[in-house]
């Protein structure tokens, strides 16, 4: 019974010094916090950049990937095809810019090398482009 009023009455000394936070302390501990948040929205902001860049690519792959299929898709004596030649292309939105190519190719007889560069320039960043290449041969 001794030993526990001996801690009670050690217990209160200590409570009674006890003081609380300086404001020192709170004041390096908002520090603290406001760094780490102004981290977090940095964070965030950057994320949002690079998805909206992402599907911008995406985008511009997409439709270099729809004008190859449609280039390959036109007959063998189609104009666009039968003369060695660039026809430019740009989207409807005015996103995408680029370049049909059908050349001669020696190594394949009776084929044209069908060349797709689709070029974009993201909001405020560097020119990108996709280049795609595939054979159109001649079938009779």
């Amino acid at each position: 019974m001794k030993t526990i009023k001996r801690m009670l009455s050690k217990r209160e000394n200590f409570q009674g010094n006890a003081k609380g936070f300086s404001i020192l302390e709170v004041v390096i501990a908002m520090g603290v916090f406001s760094v780490g948040i102004l981290g977090m929205a940095t964070l965030q902001t950057r994320s949002i950049n690079n998805n909206v860049l992402a599907e911008t690519a995406q985008g511009n792959i997409v439709a270099a990937m729809e004008l190859t299929e449609a280039f390959l898709a036109m007959d063998y004596t189609d104009q666009h095809i039968l003369n060695d030649g660039t026809v430019p292309f740009t989207a409807a939105d005015k996103t995408y810019t680029g370049t049909i190519t059908a050349v001669n190719n020696s190594a394949i007889p009776n084929a044209k090398l069908v060349t797709v560069v689709s070029q974009f320039t993201p909001r405020g960043g560097r020119p990108q482009s996709v280049t795609l290449r595939c054979f159109k041969p001649f079938v009779k």
